[in-house]
């Protein structure tokens, strides 16, 4: 499995763990990770938006463990 598609199989989860939130972090396609206010959709998670280099992004939720 490539880079680009290890990375896109984590962010489709939503809600990664903080070892796949560090992988996300310090991925080369990723060119920001921004904290927002949780929404309540996943109770008990913290909430980012991932912004890529090509200006798409996605929210994810990181468990608090």
């Amino acid at each position: 499995m490539n880079d680009y598609k290890k990375l896109i199989e984590i962010v489709k989860k939503e809600v990664v763990t903080l070892k796949e939130f560090q992988y996300i972090t310090n991925h080369d396609f990723v060119a920001e990770v921004v904290s927002r206010p949780s929404d309540g959709r996943h109770e008990g998670c913290a909430k980012y938006i991932v912004k890529y280099i090509n200006s798409d992004s996605d929210a994810i939720y990181v468990k608090r463990d």
